[in-house]
């Protein structure tokens, strides 16, 4: 018997399998994962192509009611009496009885195509056989190094620095010169050499800028500029010029001789001494002044480096060459060297710190203020504006400056810190008494506005800047509304008799601010001074605050005031 397959128009029966055609076992399996179906939920068998150890395909039969949607550019096979698998759109001929059925299909399932004739299906594909796993290594896994984290949001922004260093880096702007290139000796211009002095004065006239080289400071010559932290020490310069020290005495000794001197010489003339006394008072006289300015040469001499050889003028022009040495930095731009010519030389520590401050070096004009010039609310400045916060912080807690600490600590976004001295900013402003203040802590500073209201009427009721604690109490209030019933509600449950005219020159404020609100507050005001007016006939006078416009009204109090004079 020979079995065929025919076209024909429709499918007789159940599209139970797919037929993919290609040699490629790949294929197939990326196919099936392609139509959606597992390896375990399909049986596939391959079928031999029509010449020797070749293959035409594989034929994909779901299981367990599997079904099959996108098969994409394969084919369904159809299942006749659940054994022989037919392309689609095609019928079997001849047709077959149950007992031919029996004989001759015995195995589990055949398939019968127009490429490949009848084949039997014998054996499942075994992907477990056919697919090699690969062999896993060790893999070794390299950590990166933790990245610096960026955040989305810049919320705050502090430097740290250690205020030591930041000191030191002016400090060294003075070097050590070689004293063997130099033109003078340094050692004897230190004793007070006039010749070495003069070379050193030539030289900085040549090269003005090596003078922070040099690093001779001013007060080697005995004087400074604040240097001494407002502490002089008076005494004789090598000039002769007076200091006010052993001149300023040997002055108050020439003074009170020539006084004593006129005064023997008047009794001299009285006649009630001797003629010879001027003679003897004239040799005492010299004796005495020459022995004054001897120990005071003397005691100049010995006063220490070069104060008692340089003279005023050489130190005069020292200084300026320092002075135009610092400006010329500054007009360069070049702040921490024209510090370091204030620090090193001039002996000016807060010009050196100002220098800084102004250039924008505030950490280093902090530090300068902290370490030489000993001004910690100067220092602290220069750190906040220098965004070095915990050194400000730390300097600000040592000044008891609770609030500048608090600010500090909400800069650096610390909220549980700047609360928390806020609320001691607060409690400190209760203790006053300053309830205006205290509240704006809480309402500014920690959002707190219902606290701050609270602290408002505690401020009026104990009568503590009572008008302007109840005129931020409305005036915090936005909605005008919600105003309007506030204060109604204050005035029929809260005000006491005896401060209603006070409370009069509160809402009058609002009269003003709110045209919506001027209605209800009149009625109240007319309301208070009608009930006062008998007590106090002059606050009559409050009604032409309501009515600002009615001239008439004006007029009518104006009389109603000089009927209450004449009876009186």
């Amino acid at each position: 018997m020979e079995l065929k397959i025919r076209p024909y128009h429709k499918n007789s029966y159940s599209r139970s399998a797919v037929l993919i055609k290609g040699a490629d076992a790949g294929v197939w399996l990326k196919e099936i994962y392609r139509m959606g179906l597992e390896p375990e939920n399909i049986s596939m068998y391959a079928l031999p192509g029509s010449a020797a150890n070749e293959l035409f395909g594989c034929l994909v039969v779901p299981r367990g009611g599997t079904k099959v949607n996108d098969i994409g550019k394969h084919n369904f096979m159809q299942c006749v009496n659940n054994v022989l698998f037919i392309p689609e759109n095609t019928i079997i001929s001849p047709g077959l009885s149950s007992a031919e059925w029996n004989s001759e299909f015995t195995a589990a399932a055949y398939v019968i195509h127009q490429e490949t004739g009848l084949i039997e299906l014998t054996e499942e594909i075994d992907w477990d056989a056919l697919i090699a796993m690969p062999e896993l290594k060790e893999a070794e896994i390299t950590v990166p190094s933790k990245g610096v984290y960026i955040p989305r949001f810049i919320r705050s922004l502090s430097i740290e620095a250690d205020e030591a260093k930041l000191a030191e880096v002016i400090e060294g702007q003075v070097e050590k010169p070689d004293s063997g290139k130099l033109p003078f000796n340094i050692d004897k211009v230190m004793k007070g050499n006039q010749k070495e002095i003069d070379k050193l004065l030539k030289y900085l006239e040549k090269h003005p800028e090596e003078a922070l080289k040099l690093g001779i400071p001013l007060d080697s010559i005995g004087s400074s500029r604040g240097g001494g932290g407002g502490r002089f020490k008076f005494g004789k310069t090598g000039s002769g010029m007076l200091s006010p020290g052993s001149d300023l005495r040997t002055l108050l000794y020439v003074v009170g001789v020539i006084l004593g001197a006129v005064f023997l010489l008047g009794l001299v003339f009285s006649g009630k001494v001797s003629s010879s006394f001027p003679f003897i008072l004239f040799v005492f006289i010299g004796r005495f002044l020459y022995s004054a300015f001897k120990n005071d040469k003397r005691t100049g001499r010995t006063g220490g480096g070069l104060s008692a050889t340089i003279d005023h003028d050489k130190f005069s022009i020292l200084r300026n060459r320092y002075e135009q040495l610092a400006e010329d930095f500054i007009a360069q731009k070049e702040y921490q060297k024209a510090a370091g010519v204030y620090l090193k030389l001039l002996k000016d520590n807060y010009g050196a710190a100002q220098v800084l401050e102004d250039g924008g070096y505030y950490g280093e004009a902090g530090a300068i203020y902290l370490k030489y010039c000993k001004d910690k609310p100067r220092a602290a400045e220069c750190f906040e504006k220098g965004r070095l916060y915990a050194k400000a912080i730390d300097i600000y807690k040592e000044l008891e400056k609770t609030e500048k600490v608090a600010e500090l600590y909400a800069a650096l976004n610390n909220e549980a810190e700047a609360s928390r001295y806020y609320a001691m900013v607060a409690e400190d402003y209760v203790k006053n008494n300053q309830f205006v203040k205290a509240s704006l802590i809480y309402r500014k500073k920690m959002g707190q506005p219902l606290k701050a209201q609270e602290l408002l009427l505690e401020g009026w009721h104990k009568k503590f800047d009572a008008h302007n604690c109840l005129n931020n109490y409305f005036a915090n209030i936005d909605n005008v509304d919600v105003l309007a019933g506030e204060i109604k509600r204050f005035y029929a449950n809260e005000l006491e008799d005896s401060r209603m005219e006070a409370f009069l020159q509160v809402i009058k404020i609002e009269f003003h601010k709110h045209e919506s609100l001027q209605v209800p507050v009149r009625e109240i005001a007319y309301e208070i001074i009608a009930g006062s007016i008998e007590a106090n006939p002059f606050i009559a006078s409050e009604l032409m605050g309501f009515n600002p416009k009615d001239t008439s009204l004006s007029k009518d109090v104006m009389k109603f005031k000089a009927q209450k004079n004449r009876r009186e």
